[in-house]
């Protein structure tokens, strides 16, 4: 364990290594995947002529009320195979490139993601769709171009493994998988399948109280980000900047 806290100092290590730089991706995914998910729900307020006082060049849409329902829960429905599986894969990527020395910061700093994509957005949607000659339509190719960027910048610079990364220096790939006990060829030479416990996790009351207690925070959450700027708009009759402001306070 001496020898393991002695190859993180700053002098074998230096301070940054390609672990943090997957950290910081993944704080970068997190926080374009929100800033997605509450763009469309600030956006679609500018589509939509509730308010005349937020004129734009863009083409108001027009849509009726469960035309907008349709649209924003329908994005959720696109979770389940897209961007819905963000966390799952970060947990397995955590556990494969950070030492568990590390984890109490690095985990949490990606996580952190969430809070910093929300607050963004709205302020930087709002901006653009009031904006002459940009509008609406301009926040889906700003976060759909960031989101290309960041996959192409994934594709050159990450990997699901330290063992599998090209550039990752010899010293800090060795640091890792000290660090989570496991060596090389150890992992290589292993090929024992360990059962999953189906039955015991489904009737685990610890399992389902997080389960319910997920369900309850995320039913309040996305209901705020999805449905608050259409209420805010059509039957407050706040403009597009006042829904802007009380989003983010929120």
């Amino acid at each position: 364990m001496r020898s393991i806290r002695l190859l993180s100092s700053k002098g074998l290590l230096g301070w940054w290594g390609y672990r943090h730089t997957i950290a910081l991706m993944s704080f970068w995914a997190v926080a374009v995947s929100y800033a997605q998910r509450v763009g469309l729900s600030l956006v679609i307020v500018a589509m939509n002529d509730w308010n005349s006082t937020q004129k734009t060049d863009s083409e108001y849409l027009g849509w009726s009320e469960d035309h907008v329902h349709t649209i924003l829960s329908s994005f959720f429905w696109g979770y389940i195979i897209t961007q819905g599986v963000i966390y799952p894969a970060l947990h397995v990527l955590f556990s494969r490139w950070v030492p568990t020395e590390e984890r109490g910061r690095l985990a949490p700093f990606a996580y952190a993601g969430a809070q910093f994509g929300t607050v963004i957005a709205m302020p930087i949607c709002g901006w653009l769709s009031s904006t002459k000659g940009a509008g609406w339509p301009s926040t889906f190719y700003l976060f759909g171009g960031i989101g290309l960027l960041w996959t192409i910048s994934w594709i050159l610079f990450a990997s699901s493994s330290p063992e599998d990364h090209r550039w990752i220096s010899v010293r800090e790939k060795d640091y890792i998988l000290k660090s989570l006990g496991k060596h090389r060829q150890q992992v290589r030479s292993e090929n024992k399948h360990l059962s999953t416990p189906w039955k015991e996790i489904w009737t685990s009351l610890p399992v389902w109280a997080i389960i319910l207690a997920n369900c309850g925070q995320n039913w309040g959450f996305c209901t705020l980000l999805t449905e608050m700027p259409t209420y805010m708009s059509a039957v407050l009759h706040f403009n597009l900047n006042e829904v802007v402001l009380m989003g983010n306070d929120i």
